[in-house]
């Protein structure tokens, strides 16, 4: 069975999957960056909270780096901001997720996105233009 975006799997257990071995194909599909070789130590999800994974986002139909955060703390916190600045610099949306709460897209300053009110998970959105 699969679950609702921006939920929680009903199988993390102290910020880790508690069925990895056996995982259902989408989530031994889904790559993050950080498997795929960016950041540190520091940077691996169950350390700091974001999981961060580049792509096409079909609402933007741009590459944008979509973040989903654990918790308010990390999604406001100094690495966010870090890589947040780094993909702006790069002239690449970031699209935070939270567990809960407003969905936040900053986008590169002169870019024009579509205009949307909403997820496909309902949840609220925060546009930012970056200054």
């Amino acid at each position: 069975a699969s679950k609702a975006g921006g939920v929680t799997c009903r199988h993390v257990r102290n910020n880790c999957c508690s069925i990895y071995a056996n995982r259902p194909l989408p989530c031994k599909a889904f790559t993050c960056e950080w498997l795929e070789g960016y950041g540190s130590v520091q940077d691996r999800p169950d350390q700091s909270g974001l999981i961060l994974q580049e792509g096409v986002n079909p609402s933007m139909n741009k590459m944008v780096l979509t973040v989903w955060c654990t918790n308010a703390l990390v999604m406001f916190g100094k690495r966010m901001r870090e890589v947040r600045a780094e993909y702006l610099a790069k002239r690449m949306p970031v699209v935070c997720i939270p567990t809960s709460g407003s969905v936040h897209i900053y986008v590169p300053k002169g870019m024009q996105v579509p205009e949307f009110t909403h997820t496909q998970e309902a949840q609220p959105i925060e546009m930012h233009l970056d200054q």
